[in-house]
């Protein structure tokens, strides 16, 4: 495994959230709100950022060079700040502690600690 690899882990795992986001929210709804029309939308909204997100990770892996390995800290520390919110939000219980969100916390964890990792290398 190898530094550009996780960057397409990273991209096709975004790539799955924006995809729910986007055409199933309710697939997405791992915090368990009611979902109306609103909340929907900005579901949508930031299923657009995610697919950004994921189209970067495609791409940065092929024009990063020898830079790399600093794309791969500063990707890994923002997985990181991911990673946070979704703990506050577990922690004030504005999310549910349960499988459903805590293992694409887990996933989340550990694509973060191979950015870190790989980019070390």
């Amino acid at each position: 495994m190898n530094l550009k690899l996780v960057f397409k882990i990273g991209a096709v795992w975004l790539l799955m959230w924006a995809v729910m986001m986007l055409f199933a929210p309710d697939l997405a709804n791992t915090y368990g709100f009611d979902l109306d029309a609103e909340l929907k939308n900005m579901m949508q909204g930031f299923g657009v950022s995610l697919f950004s997100l994921a189209v970067m990770h495609w791409v940065l892996q092929m024009w990063g060079g020898e830079n790399l390995p600093k794309f791969g800290q500063v990707t890994g520390a923002m997985w990181v700040v991911f990673i946070l919110m979704q703990l506050n939000d577990i922690r004030t219980g504005m999310a549910p502690a349960n499988a459903e969100m805590l293992v694409p916390v887990g996933l989340n964890v550990v694509i973060a600690a191979m950015f870190f990792v790989y980019s070390k290398k």
